[in-house]
């Protein structure tokens, strides 16, 4: 499905209004699979946003969100919930609350 794409959480922190109308909205083309995950050791399912064929992955592109949950639909769109993992100091992967509000193109 080809849409628009909003995170509303910063590092697990809700945005304000005002930030989510400043917040910088991502396009592409929004996939929903079901995985196995090494970490959890359970399967899940992961939403990713994929760029349209050939342009180039930008480099504030979305993480994955993880353990993937339909919050909400409605006529503007719909919201999506999970968590998102971010680098943390060396190796280690942190986890954070993130949900995205997706609107068709």
């Amino acid at each position: 499905m080809r849409c628009i794409v909003t995170p509303t959480h910063a590092r697990g922190i809700v945005l304000s209004q005002r930030d989510l109308r400043a917040a910088p909205a991502h396009q592409g083309e929004l996939l929903v699979v079901e995985r196995t995950d090494a970490m959890l050791r359970r399967s899940l399912r992961v939403a990713c946003l994929q760029h349209f064929g050939s342009e180039p992955m930008p480099l504030n592109a979305l993480s994955p969100l993880y353990d993937v949950q339909l919050l909400y639909v409605g006529q503007s769109g719909f919201t999506l919930g999970g968590f998102e993992r971010l680098q943390g100091r060396g190796e280690h992967c942190i986890a954070y609350a993130q949900s995205w509000w997706v609107r068709p193109l």
